[in-house]
């Protein structure tokens, strides 16, 4: 039998009750990967993500990735 991997819901996280720790993390402007971005866009990407955009909730998990890596690592 193949491996299978463990599926996190994040996506659908980003959508409901994680929306709001998610808009906190991308209003943090000290953030490496939120100072990437302007505000604009990042509030467009929250909106989007909040009414199921996929594309858009993958965009944002990947943003608050990148500011965790760089907390840690920069």
């Amino acid at each position: 039998q193949q491996k299978k991997g463990f599926v996190i819901p994040v996506y659908a996280w980003l959508g409901s009750h994680f929306a709001r720790n998610a808009a906190q993390e991308l209003h943090r402007t000290s953030a490496f990967g939120t100072s990437l971005f302007s505000s604009k866009v990042l509030e467009t990407l929250l909106n989007e993500a909040q009414a199921g955009n996929l594309l858009s909730q993958r965009r944002i998990w990947c943003i608050i990735a990148l500011n965790k890596w760089a907390e840690h690592w920069l």
